[in-house]
């Protein structure tokens, strides 16, 4: 999931619906918003196990269930809510970065073995 070229689409995806977040939409882009961030989530948190720790795979399970658009959770204000989505983005971003790496060199050495 992390390795390749696409590795930095789905923390630039998420930081471009991040930015327009800020504006005023419609609830339903938000929703689409929270879907996404909580798919790519639970999917990072899946995909990847063998690479990440179990402290990211929590915080990641956390991300999810706080963004699921099934029971959402309210936060109160949309400040609040800003301050998490770039959060959030930031984290999907090292993320994407510090475990590319991982993911390649391990490809790599089982296509030489």
């Amino acid at each position: 999931m992390f390795h390749g070229p696409k590795r930095f689409w789905v923390p630039s995806i998420a930081t471009l619906a991040g930015l327009i977040a800020l504006g005023p939409m419609p609830y339903g882009f938000y929703m689409l918003f929270r879907t996404y961030v909580c798919v790519v989530c639970v999917s990072y948190a899946v995909n990847t196990r063998p690479h990440l720790s179990s402290g990211h795979r929590t915080a990641l399970l956390a991300l999810a269930l706080l963004f699921n658009p099934v029971l959402p959770v309210g936060l109160g204000s949309k400040f609040l809510w800003s301050l998490v989505n770039f959060g959030t983005i930031a984290y999907l971003w090292i993320l994407a970065k510090q475990y590319s790496g991982s993911a390649t060199v391990e490809k790599d050495s089982k296509n030489i073995a």
